[in-house]
């Protein structure tokens, strides 16, 4: 067994405090001049001291409630939002469940802002300098949703590769610092690569990630195995080939493991292993990973034979992940929204429920059931369907309350994108979101390749000390 050293390290890992107390009032205006106590849920057992907004809140801890104090009626719990705020949460993150398990949730955690103070007070020091992110680079990148997720989970970003105009300009909104090949992937070589990802040598790559277009695989189109937008992948595997990552992931639709398309997979997963690594395909569901959306990719990780491990998928974060725990955090200044036509309204009074649209009834109201095959109906308790890249005539996503259509930020945290997402229209949303990978789906498998592949392996990789 090889001989482990430590070195002493003088460095004061606690932070300083970086401000003065914070008042509710500051944080929350409309909370001005109230005032709070914390009682126990059950029992009614008071446990700490009156607080008013002039000051922070009263501690929230799990199976207690901050209550407003001297209003009519005394037992009035605190609005979650403003619990959510005095806990250092953004506005944008997804909570699961009912009001009392939030609260739960909220007692039993840490204030982000708490620990982000003591981890960049520890990454500070002198030790941590040499510690480096894994890297990755993104091919047919999008808008950035693959993109987003690797950036949530640690990595560096050194090139995204795309062709199209407005998923480009649409990247570059979010991702000022990522350099961005704009143009036909079959016209860039490995060599011209890995300059323009700042000059890395063939092998030092951690995470090659691709999307290649699906649309010759999509079930939600005419499956053909000699489509040529199925060529792309070929080029996937040329640049894998002369880059020669520790890792590649690779997602698609479904479509292209079932029925006679299978055939193409098998010939896809042997054509990568022809590269050099071992694979591991799977389905994965999107709304078991924070994603309120049903949404069903299959996800192909390779490891580069070398390494000797055997690539894994990320299990099951969440139960499935409900519209409404997502409706919360959207932001509603500078939405933009789409009205229905008199057909879909009308409709809407008699839908019975359901993610789909029912034909017969349809017909009957309206005499005519062209263009609604894709018109779906959002449910609060339920995960939306997959989001298509495109609304045609009355085809769309219905908001619950059935008189209108999802606006653009609804879509935007549908998809798991935080609202601040950046898209220039809700169209192109729409057509940005329909193509690209959940960012908290991408997340959960950037995180589990770090943590079960990239730091497993000796030498120098992702996270290691030199």
């Amino acid at each position: 067994m090889p001989e482990v050293r430590f070195q002493v390290v003088k460095w004061q890992f606690h932070p300083k405090p970086q401000t003065r107390p914070i008042a509710v009032e500051l944080v929350c205006p409309e909370e001005k001049g109230k005032k709070y106590v914390t009682f126990r849920n059950k029992g009614g057992g008071k446990l700490n001291t009156f607080r008013t907004s002039a000051y922070p809140l009263p501690t929230i801890m799990k199976n207690t409630g901050v209550q407003y104090y001297g209003t009519q009626n005394p037992r009035q719990f605190v609005a979650l939002s403003v619990l959510k705020v005095c806990s250092s949460y953004p506005n944008s993150f997804l909570w699961y469940g009912n009001d009392k398990e939030v609260t739960d949730r909220i007692g039993n955690s840490v204030p982000p802002n708490l620990m982000r103070a003591i981890a960049e007070n520890i990454r500070r020091a002198p030790f941590m300098q040499s510690i480096k992110n894994p890297t990755v680079i993104s091919t047919f990148a999008g808008c950035g949703g693959s993109s987003l997720g690797y950036k949530l989970a640690g990595f560096q970003e050194l090139l995204a590769v795309e062709w199209d105009d407005n998923a480009v300009e649409t990247f570059k909104l979010n991702f000022p610092g990522v350099p961005v090949f704009h143009g036909d992937i079959a016209k860039l070589t490995g060599a011209e690569c890995m300059r323009l990802a700042g000059g890395i040598a063939p092998g030092e790559l951690d995470v090659l990630d691709g999307s290649p277009p699906c649309q010759g695989f999509s079930t939600a189109g005419k499956r053909k195995f000699d489509d040529p937008r199925n060529s792309l992948f070929k080029e996937f595997a040329r640049l894998l080939r002369e880059l020669q990552p520790r890792v590649f992931v690779m997602e698609n639709v479904t479509g292209m493991v079932k029925g006679a398309m299978k055939q193409a997979y098998l010939t896809i997963i042997e054509e990568l292993r022809q590269c050099g690594y071992q694979c591991k395909g799977e389905v994965m569901n999107a709304m078991y990973f924070n994603v309120p959306q049903n949404r069903e990719r299959v996800i192909i990780i390779g490891v580069r034979n070398d390494l000797s491990i055997t690539p894994t998928h990320p299990k099951p974060q969440t139960m499935a992940m409900t519209f409404g725990a997502a409706l919360d955090v959207i932001e509603l200044t500078g939405d933009q929204h789409r009205a229905a036509s008199e057909r879909v309204l009308e409709y809407g009074r008699h839908h019975p429920g359901g993610w789909n649209t029912n034909m017969r009834l349809m017909m009957q109201l309206s005499g005519k059931s062209h263009s609604v095959a894709s018109l779906k109906w959002a449910e609060r308790h339920l995960p939306l369907g997959t989001i298509i890249k495109q609304e045609i005539v009355d085809s769309g996503i219905m908001h619950p309350n059935r008189v209108r259509y999802l606006s653009k930020n609804e879509l935007t945290v549908g998809a798991s994108f935080p609202s601040s997402f950046k898209f220039s229209s809700r169209k192109k949303a729409i057509e940005r979101i329909g193509n690209s990978v959940p960012p908290n789906l991408m997340r959960a498998i950037a995180e589990h390749v770090r943590k079960n592949i990239l730091c497993r392996y000796t030498g120098a990789h992702a996270g290691r000390i030199s």
